[in-house]
Order: structure tokens, then C-alpha cells, then sequence
């Protein structure tokens, strides 16, 4: 019996280690239950924290998200502002004077806030180990009924959405010094626009006794979208009216390398990494598979020794 004890507990040991690798980033919780959530969550928090050195207890942390998502009988719809701030008050990290960066237009910015972030040296809100452990999630209630999320009309008020504003409001009203917004000039609607969780979130909670300079980087500029033109014009201004002192690159894609040479010259940033990048994009197949396998191994433990 000591024998098979050791034996399952091998097996179970190395699935789950497994699915650490396994589970990519755009695993959503469906009925092979909030398992999946959970194994993507709690991996991606082992991972954040042996590359970062920092002691966080992943399963606490698992369990104070699901107690943050609404409960079956809750509104989906129609969360309140602070639904997860409890999972973001024990997850919250202190961001260095400088290194805020915020961005708006990740369809068309696509993985270049990935590369200026660890180019650069600056910090968005998916490098935070609040941010890392859900981007790319998706979850609706604690029953794992995605569908019931799929006609919330408000989108700062579903379940996801909640969890986003909220995190972005405590984030920017975080930053220090130097604050970075990137942008392209060839997102559709504008580089800017004014219904974004940038201008109607960050943007307000940015404190003008902490921020010493908004630094706006435009990529992609265009006869339209450029500095002192368009839509970038607009947030120039909206920086003006909250006291801000602004300035303003739009050849970006050109001095690429000469910003993060100077960024670079500061060091790394200790305590950041982005958890849910290609590190976690494996096959969900097999990560489905071993989450599966594991649930059985676990029962039969339970069952039978």
C-alpha cells in the first residue's frame, strides 16, 4: 500500500507540474469546471513566483479570487465596483517611481506592449502579480456558466470587466513620477478613445501630487494621429486639464531603441514578470487531459488508501 501511496503520489505530482506548462493563456473555465481556472491560475502563480523570488501562497490567493466571483445567484451584469477587492488588496504590488506604463488598443498595439514593457524596463498592469494571473482569462460565476456573461451590455460591470476597471483604477493610482501611455495611430476610432478604460479610469485616478510627467508614445502615426492632431491631440488636452505636464513622441517606431536604451541604463525591475506570456501558451489539449487525469487520481486517493 506505501508503494502505490508513493506511486499516485508521483503521478500526481508530475501532472500537476505538468499542467504548470501546459495550460496557455487563453484557458477558459468551462465545465471541466473551475479546475482549469484554477490549475492556470495557480500555475502562473508558481511560475510569477520562482522567477521573482517573492513567497506567495497560491492557493490562498486562488481561493480569494473564486470568493470574489459572483455566486450563482448574483447579477453578472450588474457587479459593484469593489467585487474583487480583496483578491486585489492581497495581490497588490508597490510600483517603482517611473515605470508606469499604460496603453490603450491592444488589438491593434498587439505584442508591442509586451516588448516595450520588458525592453524598456517599465511596468504595465499585466506584469503586476495582480495583473498577470487573470490577462487573458475569462470566468463568469462560480458555477463556470460563461454563457450567462455573454449578454452583459455594460461591459465594466460583468464579471470580467469588474475585475479589470477595478484593477486599473488601483493600479494608476499607484504610479509615481514618470507615467508612459502607448498608443497606435492606427487603431480604428482613434489612438484615443474617450470611452476606454485609459481615458474613463486611469486617466482620472492619476494623482497630480505623485506624477511628475505624462509621457504619450505613438506608434504607427498617421496624417491624422499624430501629436497636436486628432485623437492624440484630445488626450494631450485632457492631460492639460487635470494639471498634468505632457509630452508628446510620435515617431516612436524610430526612437524605439534609443527610449529603452535610456530606460535600460536604470536596471532591471525586481518582483515583475508577465506569468502569462509564452511561458504558459502550450497545448490546452494535453492540459485539459492532465487536469482530467489528476481529478481522477485525486478521487481515488481519497477513495481508496
Amino acid at each position: 500500500m506505501a508503494g502505490l501511496r508513493g506511486a499516485v503520489l508521483a503521478i500526481a505530482v508530475g501532472t500537476s507540474l505538468f499542467c504548470s506548462w501546459t495550460l496557455g493563456a487563453a484557458v477558459v473555465a468551462e465545465d471541466s469546471g473551475l479546475n482549469m481556472l484554477k490549475c492556470t491560475i495557480t500555475s502562473r502563480c508558481q511560475l510569477f513566483d520562482n522567477k521573482t523570488q517573492e513567497k506567495w501562497n497560491c492557493q490562498n490567493i486562488w481561493n480569494t479570487f473564486y470568493a470574489s466571483i459572483p455566486a450563482v445567484s448574483d447579477d453578472v451584469c450588474d457587479l459593484p465596483s469593489n467585487q474583487y477587492s480583496e483578491y486585489i488588496r492581497q495581490t497588490q504590488q508597490a510600483i517603482p517611481k517611473d515605470k508606469t506604463l499604460l496603453w490603450s488598443g491592444r488589438d491593434v498595439l498587439g505584442t508591442m506592449i509586451k516588448n516595450y514593457t520588458e525592453s524598456c524596463h517599465v511596468i504595465n498592469l499585466e506584469y503586476t502579480f495582480t495583473g498577470c494571473l487573470l490577462d487573458d482569462l475569462k470566468w463568469c460565476n462560480q458555477a463556470g456558466e460563461l454563457e450567462k456573461c455573454d449578454d452583459c451590455k455594460v461591459f465594466s460591470k460583468s464579471s470580467v470587466g469588474a475585475f479589470w476597471n477595478q484593477a486599473s483604477l488601483e493600479f494608476a493610482g499607484e504610479a509615481s513620477g514618470l507615467v508612459s501611455i502607448l498608443l497606435s495611430g492606427k487603431r480604428k476610432g482613434g489612438a484615443f478613445i474617450e470611452t476606454s478604460i485609459l481615458a474613463t479610469v486611469e486617466l482620472p485616478t492619476l494623482r497630480t501630487s505623485h506624477v511628475t510627467k505624462v509621457q504619450i508614445l505613438l506608434l504607427d502615426k498617421t496624417e491624422t494621429e499624430q501629436c497636436g492632431k486628432g485623437t492624440v491631440k484630445t488626450l494631450q488636452e485632457k492631460l492639460k486639464e487635470y494639471g498634468f505636464e505632457e509630452n508628446c513622441e510620435d515617431n516612436v517606431n524610430e526612437i524605439y531603441g534609443r527610449l529603452c536604451e535610456e530606460r535600460r541604463r536604470e536596471g532591471d525591475i525586481p518582483g515583475f514578470y508577465h506569468c502569462s506570456s509564452a511561458n504558459l501558451e502550450r497545448a490546452t489539449f494535453f492540459g485539459t487531459f492532465l487536469v482530467m487525469l489528476y481529478t481522477y487520481i485525486n478521487n481515488f486517493c481519497n477513495q481508496k488508501i
